[in-house]
């Protein structure tokens, strides 16, 4: 499903990490490890964490596409995210 993955593809919260910003980087904790970023994603990674259906389409704003799909699909590797069923 992550080739498939379009900007009308829509994201759902599966694993809720603790975030933290460390210098140059966020670290996302989970209950068994530690995911780390860049902290410029700290706008579009709060928006798909805050708990509501995401479109990726709406992280435009801080993502070109390439961005977007890069984020998403390790965060969907990781169990972070999930895709919306309807």
């Amino acid at each position: 499903a992550l080739d498939e993955l379009t900007d009308e593809s829509v994201l759902v919260v599966r694993a809720v990490p603790s975030v933290a910003v460390r210098g140059d980087r966020l670290q996302l904790s989970l209950p068994d490890r530690r995911i780390e970023l860049p902290a410029i994603l700290q706008v579009p990674l709060r928006r798909l964490l805050d708990g509501t259906p995401c479109p990726l389409a709406e992280l435009a704003g801080h993502l070109d596409l390439d961005s977007r799909l890069v984020l998403v699909r390790r965060l969907v590797r990781e169990g972070v995210l999930g895709l919306a069923r309807d």
